[in-house]
């Protein structure tokens, strides 16, 4: 039996899993930006991995899923 490429891993992988791997590569994109662009691209990528470790939605354009909790709102 063949052992499965990288590719056809990911496709039977977990949609959180992917959606980690697509929010992760966000930050290969700062070995090119300024220092001072860094700031909000961390921000966002926490959280919105912080988003898919309590089950909503990784991606805003989807929404939330169905049954996942509401990620708690901070004020700032």
């Amino acid at each position: 039996m063949e052992q499965e490429t990288g590719d056809a891993v990911r496709q039977a992988a977990d949609p959180s899993e992917l959606a980690v791997d697509r929010i992760l590569r966000r930050l290969d994109a700062l070995d090119e930006a300024p220092v001072d662009e860094h700031a909000p691209v961390y921000d966002a990528v926490h959280r919105e991995l912080a988003e898919v470790l309590a089950g909503g939605p990784a991606d805003p354009a989807t929404g939330p899923r169905p049954g996942a909790p509401s990620p708690a709102r901070r004020d700032s």
